[in-house]
């Protein structure tokens, strides 16, 4: 089976979330521009900071790297003198903090610079660096991704909660990385922290579970746990998507079953028999049934099954009702298609033995009629 976003809203919807993501997009640049124009003025050594080779085994400049940059560039250690004299009782702690065990506070000309700040300043830019280049590349993603649900028949065991997240952004997976959309849901430490007014001014949520779509995944799928990243079970979704119009199956080559003019019951055994007997390509019941076209089964064999079922009044009851039986084509067309203007090929078929077999079936199994009442076309009424 494939499922597809709904025809009649996909569009709007993956409108409005390419909208939404470039949004994010532009918040982000703008939040790191004034990032950027804040690590240049409090951390004036950035430039040679961020050439530090990194050790091996550390992931940022060690201390006596900082140190020795300071050290280098004309910064002093601040007297101990200096920390005790600030008034403010928070940042006098913070200062003495960072010096119990080392020295970690330098100043030049008044500018007083700390390891930890450089670190904290130097993570906060490349975060938010990161974070651009994310936005980048996952609203390229949902710009290029298809309709098409293919994923959900992949991966039949369980899909995650932030890839049924974006099938209710509009957004398929099926060509995104599993692991892309999840960084998102990790990435929300800073703005844990940290007000930027830029999220306001654009009108966005400050994370995914501020989302209306997060929520009722969550109330669906997992309200009793407080897990960020959790699993659902692909049927138990693809259920729950269907009945909720978020998703719909790949109807295109299917029949509306409510224009059927036969009962169900009849039309199952007539497409059971047509397959048998090689009469129709290999499909699904609620399928389109494709007349096999071949040497010995032609336009004029379709024909042919028609008119057998109109002179048999098969199925009786749909023919009850009227006096003298014709073909209807459009009833037949409603199941069979592959033959044009059937009711134009009237000659004999070569294969219509395996024709009278068919409808002979469906007369007693079907029916409950008897095989003398059985005629052909020649017969009279």
């Amino acid at each position: 089976m494939k499922y597809f976003f709904p025809n009649k809203t996909r569009d709007k919807k993956k409108v409005e979330t390419v909208k939404l993501f470039t949004k994010y997009l532009a918040c982000s640049t703008e939040i790191l521009e004034d990032v950027s124009q804040q690590i240049i003025q409090d951390t004036p050594l950035l430039p040679k900071l961020a050439s530090l080779p990194i050790e091996s085994g550390q992931v940022e400049w060690t201390l006596e790297q900082w140190q020795s940059v300071c050290i280098q560039n004309g910064y002093e250690r601040v007297p101990q003198e200096w920390i005790n004299n600030i008034e403010d009782e928070a940042n006098r702690n913070t200062f003495l903090d960072w010096t119990k065990e080392d020295v970690k506070v330098f100043q030049k000309d008044g500018f007083v610079i700390a390891y930890e700040k450089d670190l904290a300043n130097w993570w906060h830019w490349h975060w938010w660096n990161r974070n651009v280049s994310n936005w980048d590349k996952r609203l390229q993603l949902i710009k290029d991704a298809s309709f098409d649900l293919r994923f959900l028949v992949w991966n039949d065991d369980y899909i995650y909660s932030h890839e049924a997240f974006l099938i209710l952004m509009g957004i398929s997976s099926d060509d995104l990385d599993r692991e892309e959309f999840r960084i998102w849901f990790y990435e929300t430490a800073p703005q844990q922290h940290i007000e930027y007014p830029q999220i306001k001014e654009y009108g966005l949520k400050q994370n995914y579970t501020e989302f209306k779509e997060w929520k009722i995944l969550k109330r669906r799928f997992n309200d009793d746990k407080d897990d960020l990243f959790f699993k659902i079970d692909t049927n138990t979704f693809i259920k729950w998507a269907l009945d909720s119009e978020v998703i719909e199956k790949n109807t295109a080559h299917y029949r509306d079953g409510r224009k059927a003019k036969y009962d169900e019951s009849f039309s199952v055994m007539l497409h059971k028999l047509l397959l048998e007997k090689d009469l129709i390509m290999d499909c699904e019941h609620d399928d389109e049934w494709t007349w096999n076209i071949s040497v010995e089964n032609g336009a004029n064999s379709f024909n042919y099954l028609g008119r057998m079922l109109a002179k048999n009044r098969v199925p009786m009851v749909y023919w009850l009702p009227f006096e003298k039986p014709q073909v209807s084509w459009k009833n037949l067309e409603h199941y069979i298609v592959g033959v044009k203007n059937p009711k134009n090929h009237n000659s004999e078929p070569k294969n219509a033995i395996p024709i009278e077999s068919v409808v002979k079936e469906l007369m007693v199994e079907h029916d409950d009629r008897n095989l003398d009442e059985f005629k052909y076309l020649d017969d009279e009424e």
